[in-house]
């Protein structure tokens, strides 16, 4: 029961990892949001994320709880805890915390139960063929912390935020910086956002390095710099009724080169995505 419990709850946290939703800032206006008060709502419809791993299992989720609380400074963002220090028209720094997502496909892979029994590919691949897993591979997932700046306008959006990891796990940082757009569009909001992160070598040679006793073919040994990985996210946000709401999401994300080089990558490009309706308790 408590393995199943915590397989559920990555899965949740991964869907929010993936999900994009507008944020409540736009360009022309401010989405107002209740301050003060708790608010429970659901996703329901189909929700996923391709996994880059090889070998891995792709995750599906149909319904995704959410929460979130504001105070005067104060914020929950379901698993995401903020302080607001700055909040102007054209200017938001807060501090807050999040997860890495490295360690959610890991988590989510099934290769805690894909032992010797790999078959190595006849084909070509990365190393003379696809790795073979020898023992289970284990990573865990990070909580990080860090600041984030906003700057909204007339044009569009950018953020820019600096996270390091609180937890222990890798005691890496990552950086993150995104440019939006929200136009309205069928009395709905569309949203677009262009983004990147960096990601410090502890962070990629903690999750990507290859250990010993992993792999049943030999590797050789290698090492991972500092890594770039890049997104596009596209979001479409419709309120049908007061309780109801329209939700879409889908973003495309590209792994550093370097990183898509190792032999625990299978493909360069992933997705995620949701898409269904949006109640709110």
């Amino acid at each position: 029961m408590k393995y199943i419990f915590k397989k559920f709850v990555v899965l949740i946290l991964v869907t929010f990892a993936a999900s994009l939703h507008l944020s409540v800032y736009s360009q022309d206006n401010v989405h107002l949001v209740e301050t003060n008060e708790l608010n429970l709502s659901v996703s329901v419809g189909f929700g996923g994320l391709e996994n880059p791993l090889i070998d891995a299992k792709n995750t599906l989720l149909p319904v995704i709880p959410h929460l979130s609380y504001y105070g005067d400074k104060w914020y929950i963002e379901d698993f995401s805890i903020g302080y607001s220090l700055i909040e102007e028209p054209g200017l938001i720094i807060d501090l807050f915390t999040d997860f890495n997502e490295d360690g959610f496909f890991f988590e989510l892979n099934g290769l805690e139960n894909f032992f010797i029994t790999s078959q190595i590919p006849s084909g070509p691949g990365k190393n003379g063929g696809l790795p073979s897993y020898a023992k289970p591979i284990e990573r865990k997932v990070s909580y990080l912390a860090g600041v984030s700046i906003l700057i909204p306008n007339e044009f569009a959006t950018l953020k820019f935020s600096h996270l390091r990891d609180i937890s222990g796990v890798h005691n890496g940082y990552e950086t993150h910086i995104s440019l939006s757009k929200v136009y309205s569009l069928f009395s709905g909001d569309l949203a677009l956002e262009l983004g990147a992160k960096s990601k410090d070598d502890k962070i990629a040679n903690y999750y990507y390095m290859v250990r010993p006793g992993e792999f049943l073919t030999r590797i050789s040994s290698y090492s991972i710099n500092t890594i770039y990985n890049s997104h596009m996210k596209l979001a479409y946000w419709r309120k049908i009724t007061n309780d109801w709401a329209l939700d879409l999401q889908l973003t495309r994300t590209r792994l550093d080169s370097e990183l898509a080089a190792t032999p625990f990558i299978k493909q360069q490009y992933y997705y995620s995505g949701f898409i269904g309706f949006h109640y709110r308790f």
